[in-house]
């Protein structure tokens, strides 16, 4: 039976947190673009999870992980990453809004909603993404 085993902490994964938060930083300006909470929702999700599965992986010590084990765990990944996309990008609409308190904020609460109630459908897009990724991965096995 074919197993696979989750490679070490990557010194990079550091370094592209640091740097996101970074972009992150400077879109709480004021006058940035609205559109950009959602690519930075999804990518702290991934974020969050890159770490999540590291961190498992250092636990776990190099131990192998049957491979339909590893398959349905990149499927239900991929779910979790869309779910908590529409998770993390209500809260960084909801930092915004409370961190300039204007008039008008920058994201009423009827869009921060909206977003929230997209989480089954990114969810369902996340796990057909794991699973794409899954069937690019077996092709070569």
């Amino acid at each position: 039976m074919m197993s696979m085993s989750i490679p070490p902490y990557p010194r990079r994964l550091t370094l592209i947190t640091v740097l996101f938060g970074i972009i992150v930083f400077v879109w709480l300006s004021p006058d940035e673009q609205g559109w950009l909470v959602i690519p930075l929702g999804i990518g702290m999700a991934a974020l969050v999870a890159a770490h999540a599965v590291f961190r498992l992986g250092s636990r776990l010590g190099r131990r192998p992980i049957p491979v339909r084990w590893w398959r349905l765990g990149v499927v239900a990944l991929g779910a979790l990453i869309g779910a908590g996309s529409t998770l993390t990008t209500a809260l960084l609409m909801l930092f915004k809004s409370g961190l300039h308190q204007h008039v008008f904020p920058d994201y009423p609460l009827i869009v921060i909603l909206g977003i929230l109630e997209r989480a089954p459908a990114w969810s369902l897009a996340g796990a057909l993404i794991g699973l794409a990724a899954v069937l690019i991965l077996s092709r070569d096995r």
